[in-house]
């Protein structure tokens, strides 16, 4: 027996107990709240921000406030051929994932030109809609754990009658050992290319002592999946 086995029966032990003291229904709902509001969230964010737009002065509050902040970038970094993109970002501190997302925009290669004709009040129109699309995504998301959150103790407090109590418990016990397969899946998927390149090292050391590590590594499934993505 390897530190990966002494790994992966923990994972399982703890998954386990956690699944006993929760039960099934909670089990299931703190783990299927995320998936539920996340899909709730990207299906239906669309209609929140529109009602946003509509019914509030937020979108017209935000994009005022970042028009002027394009007008300070404006103002500090004008130069003869016209404005650097790049200072522009590091004034309005952009994430560098939506910095590159403007950056491929046709607007921002022509941004230097144009400048003095209105092109800060378009992205500051983009980056509102923007904003408001994230908060939107929120606001469905934790709104619709809250809901989950609040039904699934419903369901608790009924599965906690006498005879169903031990079926809940038990099957929590279920959830949770495949809930800690899944988490071992994930790990040694992750240790995969650390053990295909490298001739000697923790991992593959560990992955040749091991009982259990051994089995699950030559049978898991995450792989397979991701060998699917990549022919497809």
């Amino acid at each position: 027996m390897s530190w990966l086995d002494v790994l992966i029966i923990v994972i399982f032990t703890i998954n386990m107990i956690k699944g006993w003291k929760n039960g099934l229904i909670l089990s299931f709902f703190y783990m299927g709240s995320f998936i539920i509001a996340g899909i709730v969230a990207k299906i239906y964010y669309p209609l929140v921000s529109k009602y946003i737009m509509v019914h509030s002065t937020i979108f017209i509050k935000v994009q005022a406030y970042i028009g002027k902040r394009f007008q300070t970038a404006t103002n500090d970094h004008v130069v003869a051929e016209g404005i650097v993109e790049n200072n522009i970002f590091e004034v309005l501190k952009f994430p560098k994932s939506i910095e590159n997302l403007l950056m491929k925009s046709d607007t921002m290669h022509v941004y230097s030109e144009r400048a003095m004709e209105g092109v800060h009040s378009y992205l500051s129109d983009v980056l509102a809609r923007m904003f408001i699309d994230f908060i939107s995504i929120l606001i469905l998301f934790f709104a619709v754990k809250i809901l989950l959150f609040i039904i699934g103790h419903l369901l608790d407090g009924i599965a906690s009658l006498p005879v169903l109590k031990q079926f809940n418990r038990l099957g929590g016990v279920v959830f949770g050992l495949v809930k800690g397969l899944l988490i071992v899946f994930i790990f040694l998927a992750i240790i995969t290319p650390f053990i295909t390149m490298m001739d000697a090292s923790i991992f593959v050391e560990g992955l040749e002592k091991s009982i259990i590590a051994n089995v699950l590594y030559d049978h898991n499934p995450i792989i397979g999946l991701i060998q699917i993505a990549i022919k497809g």
